[in-house]
């Protein structure tokens, strides 16, 4: 899967994307911050993911996001998805 990180979620998060065999970048590394969200989604994103995880460290983010990603069932045709789902 092709992924793009906002320049809100951790840089932290590629690499191990990357390791599970996902194709990553992020909105920093494309020298995109600052581009408004409406532009950004028509110009790159396919599939726009609103990620709903509590703000907290970084390394307990990528490991809670990392967790819950990897159970997650990304076939849906849902263009905007909140994420994760309520339990």
């Amino acid at each position: 899967m092709k992924i793009l990180l906002d320049e809100n979620l951790p840089e932290g998060l590629i690499e191990p994307l990357r390791r599970l065999g996902h194709v990553v970048d992020s909105v920093g590394s494309l020298g995109l911050k600052g581009l408004a969200n409406g532009p950004l989604y028509r110009e790159i994103a396919v599939k726009v993911v609103l990620t709903v995880i509590r703000q907290q460290l970084e390394a307990q983010f990528v490991a809670e996001f990392l967790k819950v990603f990897a159970s997650t069932d990304w076939s849906s045709p849902t263009t905007v998805l909140e994420w994760p789902l309520p339990s």
